[in-house]
């Protein structure tokens, strides 16, 4: 396909404007080679927006009368509950169906499932993931460094200039946790930087050409903006160059034809390809389910059984792939609130408090974690009617950072936070 300066203009315009990109070396300018470490430690944060409901994510089966007399159009059938294990205390606690392709990998699946900021939260959208994005908790103050916890990390471990690509961020900043001066990623089609051309030969032709109109030397532009902008350019010429988006995985592995599977199969093409890299933000839409939430085939299910099928897939595809990057990689899924125990008249939920949350990856000790707070409006439930937390979860989020990631203070990256209370042995 022939493409016009102009049209190539366009697109590499709408793939910069996508990206956050500091005013601030991309890695330190007297790099002229530079050099990579070797597969650090990788984490993989996956955000279900919208507050999942996590009553019929990790199902109270020890309370299931009461469960299913709350919810008596949604509630999922005991007989079709994956057990999944039993707390602490001896309550027992079981997934939902749609998890079913994840169950052979249930002893790397850690379970959390009360976890929130604290009480107290206002339930909103807005409020929460101001929260999750800075790191805080509810009514703790942040320290006004217009940073989100996960740039705080890497700025505390590069200083701001690392080099290469150390993190991906395929929802293009719609959440602020990557916000800090390191540079990140920040597209949510990594795979499309040859803008459509046929072969690279033609791809290395146009970078070549753009090159040129935004030198310094061609007069568009002050040098020193034509310097980042060569910077931004040799970032896209390491992702374009390096990495695979055209490998074909295993035959036993089987991605989701779904955006969610898309981006998981591209996020192990990065990992292959860029040895840097070491966060990715993924974000599924679609949680907030005030009505026609169904139980194990509604919209919620098919939510799940996406994330279910895509993390089996990935897991499977990095065993394979590089069975050394399996040990590497850790998964967590966040969500901003759950949601209302007691279901509404539209055959929804309302938001709550409390939701479950999940940690997976080959290092992952599997097994329920913490003390399930139970259901029942008159003593157990916050206000008679949502799921009180018994995770902070800062103290999941850090124990990742220092356990697996190797951060040396990791709860640096949240404001006013010491640590977990109890240490978590997630990892083994």
């Amino acid at each position: 396909m022939d493409i016009t300066r102009r049209n190539f203009l366009k697109g590499v315009g709408a793939a910069t404007a996508s990206m956050c990109l500091p005013l601030t070396t991309l890695w330190p300018s007297s790099s002229n080679a530079a050099t990579f470490p070797s597969n650090p430690k990788k984490l993989v944060l996956l955000m279900f927006k919208g507050g999942n409901d996590g009553i019929n994510t990790a199902i109270p089966l020890s309370q299931y009368s009461l469960y299913s007399g709350m919810r008596s159009s949604i509630a999922i059938p005991q007989a079709d509950v994956l057990f999944a294990g039993t707390d602490s205390s001896g309550y027992d606690i079981g997934l939902h169906p749609s998890f079913a392709s994840l169950e052979p990998f249930f002893g790397n699946l850690a379970i959390f499932p009360a976890t929130h900021t604290g009480p107290g939260s206002d339930r909103s959208h807005f409020f929460q993931h101001d929260l999750y994005d800075e790191g805080l908790a509810t009514g703790v103050t942040g320290i006004g460094d217009g940073k989100g916890w996960v740039g705080r990390y890497l700025d505390n471990k590069y200083g701001g200039a690392a080099e290469g690509v150390v993190a991906e961020d395929f929802a293009q900043s719609a959440l602020g946790l990557m916000r800090g001066d390191t540079f990140v990623l920040d597209v949510s089609t990594p795979d499309s930087l040859d803008l459509g051309t046929a072969s690279s030969a033609q791809a290395d032709a146009i970078w070549s050409d753009i090159r040129g109109v935004s030198s310094a030397a061609a007069g568009s532009y002050a040098a020193t903006y034509a310097q980042t902008q060569e910077q931004l350019f040799t970032v896209l010429d390491r992702v374009r160059t390096n990495v695979a988006f055209n490998r074909i995985p295993d035959a036993s592995v089987s991605y989701p034809a779904t955006t969610l599977g898309s981006q998981f199969k591209k996020t192990v093409d990065m990992f292959l390809g860029l040895p840097e890299i070491e966060v990715v933000h993924i974000l599924l839409n679609g949680f907030d389910t005030h009505r026609n939430q169904g139980g194990g085939t509604g919209q919620q299910a098919k939510l799940l059984a996406d994330v279910s099928d895509s993390l089996a897939a990935f897991y499977t595809d990095l065993s394979t792939a590089d069975p050394n990057l399996l040990n590497n990689v850790v998964v967590a899924t966040m969500t901003e609130f759950g949601r209302t125990a007691q279901e509404n008249g539209n055959g929804g939920t309302d938001h709550g408090q409390a939701s479950c949350w999940f940690v997976f990856g080959g290092p992952v000790n599997g097994g329920i974690y913490d003390v399930y707070p139970g259901i029942d409006p008159a003593t157990e439930l916050e206000s008679g009617r949502w799921l009180r937390s018994t995770t902070d979860y800062r103290d999941i989020l850090s124990t990742i950072l220092g356990q697996h990631m190797g951060a040396a203070d990791p709860n640096a990256a949240f404001p006013n936070y010491s640590g977990p209370t109890t240490p978590l042995n997630l990892f083994g």
